[in-house]
């Protein structure tokens, strides 16, 4: 990872200062495209600064272990899920199937707070909260004519859907233990077989 110098005036990354007059009343002012593609580069450079940080706690001692430096890696792959997608509970589920061999139950409470911190921290670096976004801490308005009603007559059919949800799984359940009932019957005998 190179080295990163810091500016006398707080610029970071070795970023060149443009060369030119001042004046307020200069061409080179930028414009509001410039300005929002510099608050799009707040998050690469925060992704720089923390790889930076990262790669010096690292080198400490305690992280030297493999078990906790794979735990890291899972709860940083769930924490980048639910801030890409705002989904904490789904990034959490994304590193407990994919990024995972081992899920231990102390990573899960370690694993949800991080993505809900990550969740949080891109709701706050993406804007205002008021406005109905990643998490949105404003009022979420209809027309009336977009609400749903659950009317009184609309219970019967959640019933039924539930009931046949649920014999469909039950269902499910058996034909599944049959076939594993079957196909250990034929893995026995194939077996027999050969060794005849």
């Amino acid at each position: 990872i190179g080295t990163t110098k810091k500016a006398d005036d707080g610029n970071i990354f070795g970023e060149e200062e443009e060369s030119g007059s001042s004046s307020a009343n200069d061409s080179w002012m930028a414009s509001s495209d410039e300005k929002k593609q510099t608050r799009q580069a707040k998050p690469l450079r925060c992704w720089y600064q923390s790889s930076f940080l990262s790669s010096i706690v690292f080198q400490l001692s305690h992280f030297r272990n493999d078990a906790e430096r794979r735990d890291l890696i899972s709860i940083g792959a769930a924490a980048g899920f639910a801030a890409a997608f705002g989904a904490p509970v789904g990034g959490v589920l994304f590193s407990l199937e994919e990024a995972s061999t081992f899920f231990a139950n102390q990573m899960l409470w370690k694993s949800l707070l991080a993505t809900a911190i990550a969740t949080f921290c891109i709701a706050v670096f993406s804007g205002n909260l008021t406005n109905f976004s990643v998490i949105s801490l404003g009022d979420i308005s209809t027309p009336n004519d977009m609400v749903l009603h659950r009317r009184l007559e609309e219970v019967p059919f959640y019933v039924i859907m539930g009931v046949g949800g649920g014999t469909l799984g039950a269902l499910f359940n058996a034909v599944w233990k049959s076939m594993n009932k079957r196909r250990k019957i034929i893995y026995l005998r194939y077996t027999s077989d050969k060794k005849r």
